[in-house]
């Protein structure tokens, strides 16, 4: 059994999302793409509305074309939301992905996005794959991820962060596993690390296993006190300017 993930697209972007669609299939996941699984004479209307509701994970890819095309893109996405809000709080069901850089509708923009044209997008979504992967009790075999921890590197990233915003990096750590957290930011930001069960009570409200407040630069080791899964969650907490980060996050010798 493999995670199953609808691919929302507009058929402008079709090449984009054809790469991706292979990319997930070499990465062990089911994708769902209408060229590929319509057959002729299908009722495509029922058939999108059908694997919406039967996939694990919707993908709702995002470039300028389709954030301003109207048509079926919209009741793919429309639908996709209805079905979003049946999921359990906290579920990992919606991930819109940037296909380039782009604005996130506004409907989309209580999920945090991916940017594929970014360094390491594609490894940052097939985490989040993953993560939903487990929560489903769904097993993967992502050799990406596990050369990934075998070279001791979990993110290396240079990401922008809204104003009055967060982003969120889980790391799976064994007891007594350690990480390195190195950033270099161009605004001040928070650095606070958690559970990920507080992480999902209460947001970056909760309990939190360590915190560094008001860095624009941060040199730091986290120690592990259980096997758990770890929130490093960096914060702008301006009102006006976003922050430009650059984050590295390693496993420790």
């Amino acid at each position: 059994m493999s995670l199953s993930v609808f691919l929302c697209h507009a058929s402008g972007d079709k090449a984009a999302v054809r790469e991706l669609y292979e990319a997930l299939q070499r990465d062990g996941y089911d994708p769902w793409l209408d060229e590929e699984n319509i057959l002729p004479g299908q009722d495509w209307n029922y058939e999108i509305t059908r694997a919406v509701r039967d996939s694990d994970v919707v993908l709702v890819c995002l470039s300028e074309h389709s954030i301003g095309k109207t048509g079926y893109v919209q009741k793919e996405i429309k639908f996709a939301l209805d079905v979003a809000d049946e999921q359990p709080e906290g579920s990992i069901f919606i991930i819109p992905v940037k296909l380039e850089e782009c604005e996130v509708p506004d409907r989309l923009s209580h999920w945090h996005w991916v940017n594929l044209e970014d360094t390491n997008g594609y490894r940052r979504l097939v985490a989040a794959l993953n993560r939903r992967a487990d929560d489903l009790g769904i097993e993967t075999d992502d050799a990406s991820s596990e050369d990934e921890n075998i070279q001791g590197s979990l993110y290396d990233e240079e990401d922008t962060i809204e104003a009055g915003t967060n982003v969120t990096y889980p790391c799976e750590l064994e007891e007594g596993n350690k990480i390195n957290i190195d950033l270099r930011s161009d605004e001040s930001v928070d650095v606070l690390i958690m559970e990920e069960s507080n992480y999902e009570q209460s947001n970056d409200e909760g309990e939190v296993c360590r915190e560094y407040l008001d860095r624009d630069q941060l040199h730091a080791f986290f120690t592990a006190p259980d096997s758990d899964t770890y929130i490093v969650i960096v914060r702008n907490n301006s009102d006006d300017n976003d922050a430009e980060i650059e984050l590295k996050i390693s496993y420790a010798d």
